[in-house]
Order: structure tokens, then C-alpha cells, then sequence
């Protein structure tokens, strides 16, 4: 796994997402729908460590959001992000689903790349959009808030897709 990813800003940087990283950036997430999008992925990590790769969104050094990648089959991956709510808006999010997108379809050969987010988030749908994602289709019902069942939007990218 490389340990530094680049993207288009050259003070925003990936890297991997160590112990340290993590706990720096857990005590940034203040808002409960960053909280639950960490405790998500960390999760995940857990449940499945050798399918799912993350790294810190860097700015200036300083962690301020997370991207991941989860292996679903050969060629076929699920990405995931989050942003700390002060640094959002600023393209930080989309510069890094960016960057990791062009790791994976280059380095780890993948030819596929989904995102699910939820139908009422506009803001991920535009990150999403953003780093060349395209709108498949709605799923109804499937993510739980941990109250209701909510409606996604399904996202993908081929590697044959072009760039942002």
C-alpha cells in the first residue's frame, strides 16, 4: 500500500491512515453524521482488514477527512469518504475520492469503482460527480440511519471512464 498519494492541490496529500492519523482525525469529527460515517469504516476495517485500504486526507499535514477502499471482488471496489465539517466545501473531498480513484484504476488494476451515498446528502452526490462518478440509479431502502431506512444513490466509475 503506498504510504502517499498525491492530488491536484500539492498541500493535499493522501496517506495511509495509522494509529496516529486516526486518532488525530477521530477528535476533529464533531458533527453526528461525521461520527457515524467514522465509526462506519472503522468497522469495516475491522471486519474485513485485508479487503479494505484507507487513507488520511492531509492538508497542510494536518488529517481533515478519510477515503477508503473496499475490495468487493477481483476488479471491483466500493469507495467511501468523509470530511470534517470545517473543511468541507472546499473541494477537499472530491480531490481526494479523485486521487484514490486514479491509485486504484492505475496501481491496483481495479476496473470498477462504486460509491453508495444517501439521497438526501446533495453535497456527496456533487463530490461524487466531481471526481467523474456517474449516477446509476436510486436504491430505495437501503441504508439504515439507525432510526429509518433511507433511499442511496448508486455511483460508479469505470476505469475506461475519463478523469476530472
Amino acid at each position: 500500500m503506498s504510504d502517499r498519494l498525491s492530488t491536484s492541490l500539492p498541500d493535499l496529500v493522501l496517506r495511509t491512515l495509522d494509529a496516529a492519523r486516526s486518532a488525530t482525525l477521530e477528535r476533529q469529527l464533531v458533527h453526528p453524521d461525521e461520527r457515524s460515517g467514522w465509526a462506519d469504516l472503522c468497522r469495516t476495517r475491522a471486519e474485513q482488514p485485508d479487503s479494505t485500504r484507507a487513507w488520511a486526507i492531509e492538508l497542510r499535514g494536518s488529517p481533515i477527512g478519510a477515503v477508503a477502499l473496499l475490495a468487493l471482488q477481483p476488479g471491483f471496489a466500493e469507495i467511501g469518504f468523509l470530511v470534517g465539517g470545517p473543511h468541507r466545501g472546499h473541494g477537499h473531498a472530491r480531490r481526494g475520492v479523485a486521487a484514490l480513484a486514479s491509485h486504484a484504476f492505475g496501481r491496483l488494476g481495479v476496473h470498477r469503482l462504486a460509491a453508495a451515498t444517501p439521497a438526501s446528502n446533495p453535497a456527496a452526490a456533487r463530490v461524487l460527480e466531481g471526481a467523474a462518478f456517474h449516477l446509476e440509479g436510486l436504491m430505495r431502502g437501503a441504508c439504515f440511519d439507525g432510526m429509518s431506512w433511507r433511499d442511496s444513490l448508486l455511483y460508479a466509475r469505470l476505469s475506461t471512464d475519463g478523469g476530472p
